[in-house]
């Protein structure tokens, strides 16, 4: 797996910055609905769009990339347990950076030892109000929940030291977007990427 390092950044309408400060946008990306994130009418947010989720869905991310599934996520946490050396940190805290996050009295800092990089960004509610920025980062998946006006995500709390997915919100939250590049078997550069983060993991 190839993973964008930062939030998505990209000004589609209906995103937004936490706060609606420019400033905000720049360092935690945007805020997406989730019909937003997935390039899908606004229709979409009360119906079933099953029909119209394709098996890597671009959505709102740059050509060669896709928003991730529960599965590449489940994937990618796989993968950093399998290659993670160090017992006291799990899958949450490998996956942070110490920047932005409010302390845990419980839970060591972030370590952002896979170079993932996640941020406190925070969130907007199904009414317009924004939360839990320093606490909270919240990542929308291609999917749709059993509840057509409601969506899966993957959840970072600064006092929960895993990466979790078991979660669902309706889909006018606004939440962050993290793309995964598309896999391709012929991709000289995403293997020499793949082996170049492996053989970084085991020199750590």
């Amino acid at each position: 797996q190839v993973w964008m390092a930062q939030n998505l950044n990209y000004r589609a309408e209906g995103s937004s910055c936490y706060e609606n400060k420019s400033e905000n946008c720049k360092i935690f990306g945007r805020l997406y609905p989730w019909t937003v994130a997935m390039a899908l009418p606004a229709s979409y947010a009360t119906t079933s769009a099953e029909s119209v989720i394709s098996r890597k869905h671009r959505g709102v991310c740059p050509e060669g990339f896709h928003l991730p599934t529960s599965e590449d996520l489940k994937e990618l946490v796989s993968y950093i347990r399998k290659h993670n050396r160090y017992e006291k940190e799990r899958s949450g805290t490998l996956l942070k950076m110490a920047f932005s996050w409010k302390h845990s009295e419980e839970l060591p800092d972030g370590t952002d030892r896979f170079g993932f990089g996640a941020m406190a960004s925070g969130f907007r509610n199904a009414r317009g109000e924004y939360r839990e920025m320093g606490r909270d980062a919240d990542f929308w998946v291609a999917e749709e929940s059993n509840n057509s006006s409601h969506a899966p995500y993957w959840n970072l709390y600064y006092d929960n030291d895993e990466f979790l997915g078991d979660y669902s919100k309706k889909k006018t939250y606004a939440y962050s977007v993290r793309c995964l590049r598309d896999k391709s078997s012929t991709s000289s550069e995403t293997a020499a990427a793949e082996k170049a983060a492996d053989e970084a993991a085991k020199a750590d």
